[in-house]
């Protein structure tokens, strides 16, 4: 009976420190999560001024989903807009503030505020003279690293993730100014369908798709969304598939995070142009039907996947 006491007796006490240190941590965690946010909203504030010469203070604003910053003089004319980005590095995310001027097309200045890259090798990206060569260079670059861009010796990944997050920055900001993505969404359409003049987004035997119509308001063909694990992350793609679901029409990139200059080959044309043409019935094999990019075979296969599996939701249509 006394050990069977003794029994209760300890899971009572072990109940109450359990009660007690949970009381504890959420206390903490109350006094302390302000203050966290307040240093972590000071360091925002510090980083966007930072990135937007002449600015004083700044305007939110969130357009076609993304959040802005508009940084404003000591006369409330704006100077510039700053976007919070995260590229692929090395190590893991890293973490920028992008200054740019949208009224003249060209950078102004960028900041790292976060990064877990190798000390002495990636997180050199922190240096002036890396960062320095950002400033003034026009949206047409491509930010490529040893092309429009002096590289890191030993930390090339590191430094082409930089690269790509501005050059990816730009591109949405593009996208948002331009009428938002779906202004953007009909384009790739018309793109992977070509002759495409209408198109209306519909759910097929549980597929969401878009289906595209011609002038005549025929139909010119489907649309499916699909998604592939690349090597910096998730790519979303989109295939056209022809009216009577035999062959590939295009394929195209709506977003990916893949390695500037290495990965990022999956979006170009003449990788892209391979696909066309090819029927339902092929097999897509990386490097017998299809030709890798060398140096990004986990980029290239990752791609291949996700139209193979574009190609078996066809298939599944008829």
């Amino acid at each position: 009976m006394a050990k069977q006491d003794s029994k209760v007796a300890m899971i009572i006490v072990l109940t109450v420190i359990a009660i007690a240190s949970a009381t504890v941590l959420s206390l903490v965690h109350s006094v302390t999560q302000p203050q966290i946010e307040a240093v972590s909203e000071e360091r925002r504030e510090e980083a966007i001024l930072g990135v937007l010469p002449g600015a004083v203070d700044y305007s939110e604003i969130e357009k076609d989903g993304l959040t802005l910053y508009e940084g404003l003089d000591e006369d409330g004319n704006v100077v510039g807009t700053a976007i919070e980005r995260d590229g692929s590095g090395y190590g893991g995310p890293v973490g920028l503030m992008i200054g740019l001027d949208l009224d003249n097309n060209k950078v102004l200045s960028v900041r790292i505020l976060e990064h877990e890259e190798t000390p002495g090798l990636g997180a050199r990206i922190e240096e002036g003279w890396f960062i320095e060569q950002f400033k003034e260079k026009p949206f047409g670059d491509e930010f490529l690293i040893d092309e429009d861009l002096e590289g890191i010796a030993g930390a090339t990944l590191s430094a082409q993730a930089v690269g790509a997050a501005v050059s990816d920055s730009i591109d949405r900001i593009e996208i948002a100014l331009a009428g938002g993505m779906e202004e953007y969404i009909a384009g790739l359409i018309q793109e992977v369908l070509p002759g495409t003049e209408e198109h209306e987004t519909v759910t097929k035997d549980g597929i969401e798709l878009h289906k595209g119509y011609d002038a005549a308001g025929d139909l010119a063909g489907y649309v499916i969304p699909v998604q592939g694990d690349g090597y910096g992350g998730v790519m979303e793609l989109k295939v056209g598939i022809d009216p009577n679901l035999e062959e590939i029409l295009g394929v195209t990139v709506v977003d990916h995070s893949e390695t500037a200059g290495i990965g990022d080959v999956i979006a170009e044309a003449d990788f892209q142009e391979q696909f066309i043409g090819k029927s339902l019935t092929d097999q897509f094999v990386l490097d017998e039907d299809i030709d890798g990019a060398a140096g990004a075979t986990v980029s290239s296969e990752a791609f291949v996947e996700a139209v193979r599996d574009a190609v078996e939701k066809a298939k599944g249509l008829n």
